[in-house]
């Protein structure tokens, strides 16, 4: 059963191995000047959300501007990527999921960093559930019925996903051996969202912070939250774990 959460990390690049941990980070003048933050996904996404929020209070603390900058691609590697090749002085850092630094490195044949070597984590920010969401207009009305399309139609339901690794995607492969279907994936190259609200693809298991104001409007149905137990924000939708699909 699906009951993991998207978990967000913030990293520094040092010169030897995403919690604040440097050498200049430890020296008492720092911060002196900008601090670079980097988002691996696009704007509007749910660490993205996370960021503007994280940035705005950091400046505060540090007396210093915090310029965020989203370089998406590759489920969040490109991005984290560019922190690995930064210099390891303190003044760059990136806000990455868990996809970029735990899952990669067993699911990609080369990566241009060891998450153990290049990388040192500064804190866990949050960990937030996903929402399992559909088009309200056209897409299943449960978990139930999403599934026995899948059963009776296989390949013609379809999900999308910020790319291979990532929550949503994982969410998904273990929804599908869950239940005993297929469902086709679609990576988004944007946001997810514009597929959903498009018909692009038939569903998405999207983060809270980005769905849940979609739902709201009634432009997307939630069919269940990721997690053991259902989530605050949205108390009458069904836990993947706590939903029967058969």
């Amino acid at each position: 059963m699906y009951c993991t959460k998207t978990t967000s990390v913030l990293l520094a690049a040092v010169s030897l191995p995403i919690h604040i941990a440097t050498a200049a980070i430890a020296q008492p003048a720092w911060p002196t000047r900008e601090i670079r933050l980097i988002v691996p996904f696009v704007a509007g996404s749910g660490t993205d959300s996370v960021a503007r929020l994280m940035a705005e209070r950091l400046r505060e603390v540090w007396k210093q501007p915090v310029v965020l900058e989203n370089i998406p691609g590759s489920s969040g590697t490109i991005g984290v990527t560019k922190l690995a090749r930064s210099a390891a002085d303190g003044y760059t850092l990136v806000l990455s999921g868990d996809a970029a630094i735990v899952v990669a490195i067993s699911m990609f044949r080369s990566l241009a960093y060891d998450p153990t070597k290049d990388l040192v984590p500064i804190i866990q920010i949050g960990r937030t559930p996903n929402v399992l969401v559909v088009n309200a207009a056209r897409g299943p009305g449960s978990l139930q019925d999403l599934v026995a399309v899948a059963k009776d139609k296989p390949g013609t339901i379809t999900f999308n996903s910020a790319g291979f690794g990532t929550s949503q995607h994982m969410g998904f492969e273990q929804l599908k051996r869950m239940a005993g279907v297929e469902i086709l994936h679609v990576p988004s190259r944007t946001s997810t969202v514009p597929d959903i609200l498009g018909g692009h693809v038939t569903a998405s298991f999207m983060n809270i912070l980005v769905a849940l104001p979609h739902v709201r409007e009634g432009t997307m149905k939630a069919l269940a939250v990721s997690g053991s137990a259902r989530a605050s924000a949205a108390p009458n939708v069904l836990t993947v774990c706590g939903a029967r699909l058969s």
